[in-house]
């Protein structure tokens, strides 16, 4: 080298390379590049390198003593580098391949050849040709910038991008989306306009402003979702932010008037924050035409030939998505934006609706949806979505909109009340299993109509002409249930038993037994805010069932009627039923007493038989009747307390004969009045501890038979505790 400096001097012994051209090679098979500075020093261009060693052969460009371009094929290890003036050092634990460098007062432009380094934080970059070329603004031309790629590694782009001479929109951008995938084939360029704004600072570049292009393929996309950091204008809920998918591939081709791609997704995901509660939706498969057109402040898109599947549904859709009219949108911006949604589902998992809803709807009525449906599907899913985002789901807007889902229902296992929304010792309303139905969410009222399914606890139970109806799903959500159902009568008189109505009823239905089939109509109200001020209303339709309100009390056979019950308590109409070996006919029910305190009474009147009194369940009273015969009228009225029926039975008997001694004989047509009462004395706490049975025969003022005793009824046989018998003669 010596030699070769002594040649580069003047006799003055100036050096003569200030205005020397041409071209310096170097083949160096181990070097220290750091040492390099000394002869090849390019920190006026902010680029320094300070450390790596290996081999290195390079090709320098000198033009009147100035290196303005240098070709390297390099194979180093430990190099770290600094590639501007204001950007940290980037740092790589080997780096090979080739490296071509131009720079002049136009601009610069790097090519690589397989250039393959590992950053130490793990990150590779892939190899490939690689082709950047920047055009500085200058008075005879505009600036530009192409790039074009065999392969770009997004991950490792990223990673460098804080280290590397890029944009500060780029370097932004990456570490928003957090790209990762192989870009393949891409090229770009981006021409600036012809004259700089007003307000430029000198040597800035507005990537905005000007026209651009790019092309290429992406496969293993990842870019990451953002929430937009805004709220609606009520302030109940986020607008929507901006999307993030993974497992992509993508082809797009594209320019500052807009594009179109080509997207698939394998086993990768979908991120819409501030949409859905669980932003990121896991994919099967998704593919879909995209396009989008760029003009002036307006942009509009659209999806088109989408298929989606994952393991909650599979359908297809069709989007189209433009920006707001500020003058017309609630939002007074562009965005969120105008939606247009076509979809249907073919399949889809009834346990996952609730994922899908978006945040728009309360939050509880979220998580009634989550916790009513157990199990289930639906079929032929259709979504219609239509309006200013942010009105969805558009309640009462006043600009033309749709938001409507509906979906055929099978085999559904659905809480209607979740026990999570009852106290903790409140019973459970029977869920309905193997529910289907047609189910319609039109903006923020839900409704599930035709439907039939059995009832938890009632085995052959059948309903049908199910609704349900959620009125308002943003707030103050009310729960309407409507149903018809048909079966055994003992299996709906269990759901009285096993449901909060027992407890309106106070129990006095809990011994109650009931043959046959019966038909039941029942409208129940829950406001999911005020569970306590829920509502129920509903009809049993008896057609000839047998009837035992307490296995002391008489059985009612062959009963008609309709027992009509609310919150309040219930009460029969037009009751005929066949007791004491004849008909009667009867009404009554659970009511309230001026107190307050609910009574459960029954009052009657009929025509009974000697046989029928002789076994219709009168205890010490039946024996009056072994000599009878013929029928007699009545009165009869049926309570209960303390869980104990109480009878008062009040009747002439006329028309029935007693063959009795004198004085209690007597013919079928004379009167001989009969009354017939048992009482409960005392209750200890809920359950009646001692009773009175009393019969007298005869007039009032002057009876003929008075039998009166008390009882202790806390055992399973009742014990006589004190009594008198009184016999008057004529």
């Amino acid at each position: 080298r010596e030699p070769l400096l002594s040649l580069g001097q003047r006799a003055s012994g100036q050096p003569v390379w200030h205005d020397w051209s041409g071209e310096v090679f170097a083949d160096f098979a181990r070097v220290d590049v750091a040492r390099l500075r000394a002869y090849v020093d390019l920190s006026d261009r902010g680029v320094e390198v300070r450390t790596g060693e290996g081999a290195l052969r390079a090709w320098a460009q000198v033009e009147r003593g100035q290196v303005v371009a240098v070709t390297a094929d390099l194979a180093l290890q430990n190099v770290e580098a600094q590639l501007g003036p204001q950007l940290p050092a980037l740092a790589l634990e080997n780096v090979q391949g080739r490296l071509a460098v131009q720079w002049n007062a136009e601009g610069f432009g790097v090519t690589t050849e397989d250039l393959r380094f590992r950053t130490r934080e793990g990150e590779t970059w892939p190899g490939g040709r690689l082709l950047v070329k920047h055009v500085a603004r200058s008075t005879s031309q505009v600036p530009s910038v192409e790039v074009s790629a065999e392969q770009l590694d997004l991950a490792a782009l990223a990673d460098i991008a804080e280290r590397v001479p890029l944009p500060a929109v780029v370097r932004s951008w990456l570490q928003r989306l957090q790209p990762a995938g192989r870009m393949d084939g891409f090229t770009a360029r981006w021409q600036g306009p012809a004259t700089a704004s007003a307000d430029a600072v000198e040597g800035a570049i507005d990537w905005t402003q000007g026209s651009y292009q790019a092309r290429g393929r992406v496969q293993d996309l990842a870019l990451a979702g953002e929430p937009s950091g805004q709220m609606s204008l009520s302030g109940r809920f986020p607008l929507p932010g901006r999307p993030g998918i993974t497992g992509a591939t993508v082809d797009f081709d594209l320019n500052q008037s807009g594009g179109r791609a080509r997207i698939t997704v394998a086993d990768g995901s979908i991120e819409l924050p501030d949409i859905f509660e669980e932003a990121r939706i896991p994919l099967q498969r998704l593919a879909a035409d995209a396009s989008w057109q760029l003009q002036g402040d307006r942009i509009e898109a659209q999806l088109d030939n989408m298929t989606l599947a994952n393991a909650d549904a599979e359908g297809t859709a069709q989007v189209k998505w433009q920006t707001s009219d500020p003058a017309t949108s609630p939002s007074r911006s562009r965005f969120p934006g105008v939606i247009d949604l076509t979809a249907q589902l073919t399949r889809a998992d009834g346990t996952r609706v609730h994922r899908y809803l978006p945040l728009t709807v309360d939050a509880e009525a979220r998580r009634y949806v989550r916790e009513a449906v157990l199990a289930g599907r639906a079929s032929t899913v259709d979504f219609r979505i239509q309006g200013d985002m942010d009105r969805l789901p558009f309640k009462n807007a006043e600009a033309p909109s749709e938001f409507r889902i509906s979906a055929q229902l099978g085999g559904v296992d659905f809480d209607y009340l979740p026990t999570s929304f009852q106290p903790a010792d409140a019973a459970p309303w029977p869920g309905l299993r193997g529910f289907s139905g047609q189910l319609v969410l039109d903006h923020l009222k839900l409704n599930i109509s035709g439907g039939t399914s059995g009832v938890v606890g009632a085995t052959g139970v059948r309903l049908s002409e199910g609704a349900v109806e959620l009125d308002d799903l943003a707030r103050d959500t009310t729960l309407t249930v409507r149903t018809r159902a048909q079966g055994p009568a003992s299996a709906m008189l269990g759901f009285v038993q096993s449901s909060p109505l027992k407890t309106l009823t106070g129990e006095a239905l809990a011994q109650t037994t009931v043959g046959g089939n019966a038909d039941l109509g029942m409208t129940l109200k829950l406001p999911l805010f005020d569970l306590n001020a829920f509502t129920v209303a509903g009809t049993v339709a008896f057609d000839g069932n047998d009837l035992k309100f307490h296995p002391a009390a008489p059985l009612l056979a062959r009963t008609r009627g309709t027992l009509a019950f609310t919150e309040q308590g219930f009460v029969v109409l037009g009751g005929n039923t066949r007791v004491f070996g004849g008909d009667m006919k009867f009404e009554g029910g659970l009511r309230p007493n001026p107190q307050g305190v609910a009574r459960l009474q029954f009052r009657g009147q009929g025509v009974a038989s000697a046989e029928g009194l002789r076994d219709g369940g009168l205890g010490a009273a039946s024996s009056l009747f072994r000599n009878a015969s013929g029928s007699a009228a009545y009165t009869a009225q049926l309570g209960f307390r303390g869980g104990v029926p109480e009878l008062q039975v009040v009747s002439t008997l006329q028309g029935m004969a007693l063959n009795l001694p004198a004085p209690l004989g007597k013919t079928a047509d004379a009167v001989l009045p009969l009354r017939v009462d048992t009482a409960v004395l005392s209750v200890d706490g809920d359950v009646a501890a001692t009773d009175r049975v009393a019969l007298e025969l005869g007039s009032a003022l002057a009876p003929l038979v008075s039998l009166r005793y008390e009882r202790d009824i806390t055992e399973a046989v009742p014990r006589v505790l004190r009594g008198s018998v009184a016999v008057g003669l004529e």
